[in-house]
């Protein structure tokens, strides 16, 4: 399934304690927002019989603002979404004086940002369209940047929550400006969210909205919620869990036969890198250089190739996924999958020590062993592995 999604960022004060809010919205849809919700609320504001300036000026620039706009604008922009928007909204909050360090806005954005965006590694996406109001300090390069380091941050999440499955689908980055609709309709929902922080639900009771989930921690700066706009919509479920859990690791050779499979998944993968299965297609560009600094590396193994191979294999694991063959009740091999991501995941913690210690030992057995007696036992994963892939690459 592909998709839609348009982030807003927003700052206000709430009335009762005088607290700076920095937050974040995300509106997902299935289809794109067309310019037709805007020209229909323009419409219908120039038919008005009473213009004030504010109304002058948003029909002067062709598109909304909201927190600039009038009554009359808010109400016809309001309409327009009932009428012609589906989607799931959801935002994120940081009250920053309950913020036990201080924060620059930049950061809170990205951060807030990062909660609001969950939804597109939740569900199985096949591929997002992100559109992000583009500013200096927020351009194209900087956010796909933004992407990549949540990305990294999920794969050290893995280490701890390991029997999440995680997704990292392609996700193409569009900057805009404020003309484009789908940043009007975010911009318009997020305000009418933020007013209800201040006792004004006027405009968010006039959306059509459903709720869907909300979340406050007691003592904790953060805050948020999720509806859906106008009706449920039915994204594609991912699977909720594994039916195993990780083998428990028993000696240093569970550890080597993990690596091993991390490093024999990329270079299959590599093999067949023109074919890749269409679901990590977008992942081309990463195999290929984690696979080239494989081969040039032979024996000598730095602390940055292996991180960057777990990265690879973890972004592999569900997205792809590697386990699409096993059967349900194959207890054996998914606890040597399982055990495989668990030790891919500690290989992204850079900073603690048995992060330190398990690259160490992997180095040094990867220059001083023979391959073969390690190999051996990972016969059956590696055959395996082939039938997977094949199974997914397109004829």
């Amino acid at each position: 399934m592909k998709i839609f999604a348009y982030a807003d960022e927003t700052e206000f004060l709430l009335n009762k304690t005088n607290s700076s809010i920095v937050g974040s919205g995300i509106l997902i849809t299935e289809k794109e927002i067309s310019q037709s919700v805007i020209d229909i609320a323009l419409n219908s504001l120039r038919k008005e019989l009473i213009l004030d300036k504010n109304d002058v000026k948003t029909i002067k620039n062709g598109y909304f603002h909201a927190s600039s706009d009038s009554k009359s604008a808010h109400w016809h922009l309001c309409e327009s979404i009932n009428s012609l928007v589906n989607g799931y909204f959801k935002y994120s909050y940081h009250n920053q004086s309950l913020s036990k360090k201080a924060s620059s806005i930049e950061n809170l954005n990205k951060r807030t940002l990062e909660l609001a965006v969950i939804p597109l590694i939740d569900y199985k996406f096949e591929e997002v369209t992100l559109i992000i109001e583009g500013r200096s300090q927020f351009n194209q390069q900087q956010s796909e940047r933004w992407i990549e380091n949540l990305y990294r941050i999920l794969e050290v999440t893995l280490y701890n929550q390991n029997s999440f499955v995680t997704y990292f689908p392609k996700i193409n980055i569009q900057v805009a400006d404020k003309r484009n609709p789908g940043l009007q309709v975010i911009d318009f929902i997020l305000w009418a969210q933020n007013r209800t922080q201040n006792n004004d639900s006027r405009w968010f009771d006039n959306l059509r909205l459903i709720k869907s989930s909300s979340h406050t921690i007691e003592d904790s700066p953060s805050f948020g919620g999720s509806y859906y706009v106008n009706k449920m919509i039915e994204f594609p479920l991912p699977r909720l869990g594994y039916p195993f859990n990780k083998a428990d690791e028993n000696n240093h050779n569970d550890i080597i036969r993990s690596y091993l499979l991390m490093e024999q998944t990329i270079l299959l993968l590599f093999k067949l890198i023109n074919n890749l299965p269409l679901t990590i297609q977008h992942l081309k560009l990463k195999i290929t250089n984690t696979a080239v600094m494989l081969i040039k590396a032979n024996k000598s193994l730095s602390q940055v190739l292996i991180e960057e191979m777990a990265s690879t294999y973890l972004r592999i694991f569900d997205t792809l996924p590697l386990y699409l063959k096993v059967k349900e009740d194959d207890k054996g091999t998914w606890q040597v999958l399982l055990f495989s991501k668990h030790i891919a995941a500690l290989l992204r913690r850079k900073g603690y020590l048995n992060n330190s210690r398990t690259v160490d030992a992997i180095s040094y057995w990867k220059y001083h062993t023979d391959e073969a007696e390690y190999s051996s036992g990972l016969l059956p994963i590696q055959e395996f592995l082939r039938t997977t892939i094949d199974s997914q690459v397109p004829k």
